[in-house]
């Protein structure tokens, strides 16, 4: 009877510390990029690069979307699991939501559970290039993970107008 209940108690005890622990990247409501374009200070398309001494990635900015950024190319720093830029290969094109450090008003980062990083490639915008199966997908909306570039464009200055409109 010991047993079976330090059995249970050891397999809850699995199971919440997953849910705490891991990247909420999935479909849960408000966890995908399009639900938290009035949340970022900053949302931006541009090519990642790694500087000289090698630590924290910068993005050289193409267009910006939303927000001032303090130059053309940004000092990044990654928040969590879902947001795997920092693997991406010098040049490689990205859409970045990003808010500011309240300890370095300068610098950029990523949320670290919802998704905040989404790849550009060929005319399409998506967030198929993170795998976690154990933690969910991350979404650029509730459902989808892939898009037209055009049409991602067009949701976030949507979004962008609503807010300004409401607020």
């Amino acid at each position: 009877m010991q047993l079976v209940r330090y059995l249970f108690l050891a397999i809850l005890l699995i199971i919440i510390a997953t849910d705490v622990s891991a990247c909420s990247c999935g479909r849960r409501p408000g966890r995908y990029f399009l639900s938290k374009v009035d949340k970022f200070d900053v949302i931006v398309i541009g090519r990642i690069n790694t500087p000289e001494n090698g630590f924290n990635r910068n993005l050289r900015i193409e267009k910006i979307y939303k927000g001032s950024p303090e130059s053309e190319v940004l000092e990044i720093s990654n928040g969590g699991m879902c947001d795997n830029y920092q693997t991406y290969e010098d040049g490689t094109l990205v859409i970045l939501g990003l808010s500011r450090d309240s300890k370095h008003p300068k610098r950029l980062s990523t949320y670290g559970c919802i998704t905040t990083s989404i790849l550009v490639k060929e005319g399409y915008a998506s967030t198929l290039q993170h795998q976690f199966p154990l933690f969910g997908n991350p979404r650029i909306g509730i459902i989808k993970r892939k898009m037209k570039l055009k049409n991602l464009e067009r949701r976030i200055a949507r979004k962008i107008w609503w807010n300004k409109l409401l607020h």
